[in-house]
């Protein structure tokens, strides 16, 4: 089986997830639970607070080169948030770091489903300044740590 957690696109959301879970944390008061096996049948990250409990899907970069208004995920990870989605009932986020314009906005993943659509049968895409909220501006030497440029 091949060791994917040296990977440097392992590293970055793993950065990325951190930033977020300490953003959660910090500014809203959420106790954070990280899933450090990252298993399909969880949330990189979840949250409670008062008794309730948020799940949230972090991806860690850049809106598309080609497409910069679109921000999205492969087929196969909206799938499995999806079902993730299914098993595990409550409020489910899509939370995008974006390293290099230094910010890190999210959508509801109920919302992701109604806004979106596939792109070239690969990725499932939203209008991410139309739809998304920005959460907060990532400070630039974090999102240059988080991108791997430091």
């Amino acid at each position: 089986m091949n060791d994917f957690t040296h990977t440097p696109q392992f590293k970055k959301g793993r950065a990325g997830e951190r930033f977020c879970a300490k953003y959660l944390e910090e500014k809203h008061g959420y106790k954070i639970y990280i899933d450090a096996r990252q298993q399909v049948e969880t949330a990189d990250i979840l949250a409670m607070k008062d008794n309730y409990i948020q799940a949230y899907h972090v991806k860690t970069k850049p809106p598309f080169s080609r497409f910069p208004h679109l921000q999205g995920i492969d087929l196969r990870h909206y799938r499995e948030y999806l079902d993730v989605q299914k098993k595990n009932p409550g409020k489910h986020w899509l939370v995008f770091v974006d390293d290099e314009n230094c910010s890190m906005y999210c959508i509801s993943l109920r919302d992701f489903e109604k806004y979106s659509w596939q792109m070239k049968d690969k990725f499932q895409v939203v209008e991410w300044q139309k739809y998304c909220t920005t959460m907060c501006r990532v400070p630039k030497k974090e999102a240059e740590r988080i991108g791997g440029r430091n």
